[in-house]
């Protein structure tokens, strides 16, 4: 891509299909992970472009490439510019690839930044503009869902419990647990867990913290829109790993972990899910964090998760299977 662009430089300046392939070349570097070298070529597309309506770019692409490559290069311009440009871009069907990426750079940037409320609206954009095309667009639009919920529970942090965004969420972390389910019906690699088996990990523990916050508020939780999309309130698939009817399993969650003393993370409840395998007798033979809000939390769990264990429910079918995967949620909440 660089060569092609040196190449149509040298040939035609800024004319020809210059300002095509320094766009090319911005977008590229973007998705390999090299925001900061791709803001070189996207200010130049937008300068041809700005000067240039025929240039064979749109003008609003580019900017939202501007503004990618902005936050990548740490420049809190980049916010501001995706801010100005996202609510028009998001109106063209067209961009919606474009405007996916952009607001969800933005949303993850304004939630580092302890920009809550924004960060919610950047995700919402991402969530509408990600579509339900392909696989790729469903796991996509299921992160931006997750991050939607976890910008909604640090709104509700610092504004009050607002039981219309609770709803929100619950709704969005819904769907985002009805894409992953597929893919935590099976057993983790031994290298660990798949990216989309950690990515549902995250979503389940939000869910978890969205739980604590509006309990702790005292209020009553809302029944969740479904049983977390084939998946049990507790985590169970509805059939083992190995394709036999499965268990209902008990989770003994004993002793219990300790509230973290010198607890320091922004949420002040946490939220912690552990994955456990068990094989055909019910023993569990691999168990770790696979989530956790509040690195703290994941500590007290782990302090105590060598001894926590899991049997068989008197109300399981017969001829069942315990062998398999199991998530599980560990809730730290106040009262």
């Amino acid at each position: 891509a660089a060569a092609a662009l040196q190449l149509s430089e040298a040939q035609d300046g800024d004319g020809g299909h210059t300002a095509v392939l320094a766009l090319n070349l911005a977008t590229t570097r973007l998705s390999a992970g090299h925001g900061a070298d791709a803001l070189a070529p996207a200010q130049q597309a937008l300068t041809i472009a700005q000067a240039n309506p025929d240039a064979g770019v749109d003008p609003l692409m580019v900017q939202l490439a501007v503004g990618r490559a902005e936050l990548a290069s740490g420049r809190a311009s980049g916010a501001a510019h995706l801010e100005a440009f996202l609510n028009e871009a998001k109106t063209h069907g067209d961009l919606s690839p474009a405007v996916f990426q952009a607001s969800a750079d933005l949303g993850a940037w304004d939630f580092s930044h302890y920009a809550y409320p924004q960060a919610k609206a950047a995700w919402q954009i991402a969530v509408d503009s990600a579509g339900n095309a392909d696989e790729a667009a469903n796991l996509a639009r299921a992160a931006a869902e997750t991050g939607l919920a976890a910008a909604i529970v640090m709104t509700n942090k610092s504004g009050g419990v607002d039981m219309r965004e609770v709803a929100s969420a619950q709704i969005a972390l819904t769907d985002a647990f009805a894409v992953y389910a597929p893919y935590v019906r099976s057993p983790i690699p031994p290298a660990g867990l798949t990216v989309v088996q950690r990515s549902y990990s995250q979503a389940y523990a939000w869910s978890l913290v969205l739980v604590s916050q509006v309990v702790s508020a005292g209020r009553r939780m809302p029944a969740w829109p479904s049983a977390r999309a084939g998946l049990t309130a507790s985590g169970d698939t509805a059939s083992a790993s190995n394709g036999q009817l499965g268990c209902a399993m008990r989770f003994i969650a004993e002793p219990r972990p300790t509230y973290p003393n010198h607890q320091n993370n922004a949420v002040r409840l946490g939220g912690v899910v552990v994955y456990l395998e068990t094989d055909e007798s019910g023993r569990i033979v691999r168990r770790e964090v696979a989530a956790a809000i509040g690195a703290d939390f994941a500590d007290a769990v782990r302090a105590v998760l060598p001894q926590w264990r899991m049997e068989k429910d008197p109300s399981s079918p017969a001829n069942c299977s315990m062998a398999g995967p199991h998530y599980r949620g560990v809730i730290f909440q106040f009262g």
